[in-house]
C-alpha cells in the first residue's frame, strides 16, 4: 500500500488537492478518472515504516537542525519543510522516518510528539528543545541552536574515536603477532625440544600454550564468544553497569578524561535548555539522561530534590562530588551575575579544549604502553625459547 498527495482539477476547473492510499500508481490514476478528476501533480509514499528504535547517527541529526532551521527561517511552511528533507534524504533509515513524521504532522500532531512517536530515533534533549520551541514560537532559532550544540559533541566524539584509532590496530597487530608465534613458531621449536628431555618451566609452559591453541583452537574461539556474551548479559544488570560507569570516571588518566567531557556535555546541555527557558528541574532530568552515567544518576537525583527546595544549582553541583570545582564555581557566577547562560556556553566551550588536551595526553601515555606490552610478551617467547637452544647448541658443540 502507498500514500499519494495529490493536486488536481475537476470538470469544472477548479484545482482540488488531497491525499489516497492505493496499491499502485495504476490504481491511483484509476481512482482520480472515476472522480472525475485530472491530476496536474502527485508526490508517492512508499509504505510507512516500521523504524522506531533505529537510532539517527548524530552527523545527520547536525545536517537536519541546520537545514530544517534555514529553511524554517526562510518562511517555509513546517509540513513543506519535512517533505523538502524527506526528497533530499539519501539514508534509507532517515528518509522512513522523515516519511513517518510528515504524515503524523499532516493528521495535525505536533512536530514534537511527532517524533517523540518514532521511538528512540530522535534524542530526549532534541524532542524536548522542539517542544519548546514550538510553545515559544522559536523553532527556528531552537533548531539551529540544536544544529550548534550537536556539532560540537560530534566534534568531541570524534577527537575521542580517532585518536584511540592507532592505539587499537597496535592492539589487533600486537595480538596477532602473538598468535601467529603460538600458532607456527614455537610448534617448530616444540620438535627440536623433542629430545631435550626436563624443559625449564617457562618453556614448557610456552610450549603447552602453543599445543592447546592448535589442539584446541575450535574450544578457545568457543570460550572468547561464551566470555563476550557473559560481559553482555553483566552490562545488562544495573549493579555490574553502575560499577563499570563508576570505574571509567576514577581511574587514572581515563577517569580524568571522562570527567572533563562529562562536565563539557553538562555545561553545553544546560546552557541549550536554560536558554529556551525551561525550568531547572526539567533542564537537570533531560541533562541526566543525556550525560547517561548510572553511578551519578543518584547525584542528579539529590541534586533535583536540592534545587526543588530552593538551594542554588552551583551549590546542588558541587555536592554531587564528581565534577571538577570549577564548574560549580563558574554556575554560581552566572548565577550571581545573572548571565548563566553565557557562562555556561564558555565554560563548555573551556572543557571541551581540555578534553582535546586530555584525549592528546591519554594516547602519548598509550601508546607506548602497549608498544612495551608488545615487547613483553615477545620477549617472552623468545626469552623461554633462547635457553634450551643455547644449551642444546652447547651439547652439539
Amino acid at each position: 500500500m502507498a500514500t499519494f498527495t495529490y493536486i488536481a482539477k475537476d470538470i469544472e476547473g477548479n484545482v482540488q488537492k488531497g491525499k489516497m492510499e492505493a496499491e499502485h500508481k495504476e490504481d491511483f490514476f484509476s481512482i482520480l478518472k472515476q472522480k472525475q478528476l485530472y491530476c496536474i501533480d502527485f508526490k508517492e509514499f512508499s509504505e510507512k515504516k516500521a523504524v522506531k528504535g533505529s537510532k539517527i547517527p548524530m552527523k545527520q541529526l547536525v545536517v537536519l537542525c541546520r537545514q530544517f532551521a534555514t529553511m524554517l527561517t526562510s518562511g517555509v511552511s513546517l509540513i513543506k519543510c519535512i517533505d523538502i528533507l524527506y526528497q533530499q534524504a539519501e539514508d534509507k533509515k532517515l528518509k522512513d522516518t522523515l516519511l513517518n513524521v510528515y504524515e503524523d504532522v499532516q493528521k495535525g500532531n505536533a512536530l514534537s510528539r511527532s517524533l517523540k512517536a518514532q521511538g528512540k530515533c530522535f534524542p530526549n534533549l532534541f524532542i524536548s528543545m522542539v517542544e519548546c520551541g514550538e510553545e515559544s514560537g522559536t523553532l527556528d532559532q531552537t533548531l539551529l541552536r540544536m544544529a550548534t550544540h550537536y556539532e560540537s559533541e560530534n566534534k568531541l566524539q570524534n577527537k575521542v574515536k580517532n585518536a584511540m584509532i592507532y592505539p587499537i590496530i597496535l592492539g589487533i597487530v600486537s595480538f596477532g603477532v602473538v598468535l601467529l608465534l603460538l600458532l607456527f613458531v614455537v610448534p617448530t621449536f616444540a620438535e627440536m625440544f623433542a629430545d631435550y628431555g626436563e624443559l625449564p618451566a617457562v618453556t614448557q609452559l610456552l610450549l603447552d600454550m602453543s599445543e592447546g591453541l592448535q589442539q584446541y583452537w575450535l574450544a578457545t574461539i568457543f570460550i572468547g564468544i561464551l566470555i563476550g556474551f557473559s560481559l553482555y548479559l553483566l552490562f545488562k544488570t544495573v549493579a555490574f553497569k553502575k560499577g563499570f560507569d563508576k570505574v571509567k570516571i576514577t581511574m587514572p588518566v581515563v577517569g580524568k578524561l571522562n570527567k572533563i567531557i562529562l562536565s563539557a556535555r553538562f555545561a553545553e546541555t544546560t546552557a541549550t535548555l536554560y536558554a529556551s527557558g525551561m525550568s531547572l528541574i526539567n533542564v537537570l532530568e533531560i541533562t541526566q539522561s543525556v550525560i547517561h552515567n548510572t553511578y551519578i544518576d543518584e547525584g542528579f537525583i539529590k541534586a533535583k530534590e536540592d534545587v526543588s527546595k530552593g538551594i542554588a544549582l552551583s551549590e546542588a553541583m558541587r555536592q554531587i562530588g564528581i565534577f571538577p570545582p570549577m564548574l560549580s564555581n563558574m554556575i554560581l557566577i552566572g548565577e550571581e551575575s545573572g548571565r548563566l547562560e553565557e557562562i555556561l556556553d564558555k565554560t563548555a566551550a573551556f572543557y571541551h579544549e581540555e578534553a582535546d588536551a586530555a584525549v592528546q595526553k591519554m594516547v602519548s601515555l598509550l601508546e607506548p604502553a602497549m608498544i612495551i606490552i608488545l615487547g613483553i610478551m615477545v620477549a617472552f617467547i623468545v626469552g623461554a625459547i633462547l635457553p634450551p637452544m643455547y644449551e642444546m647448541m652447547g651439547n652439539i658443540g
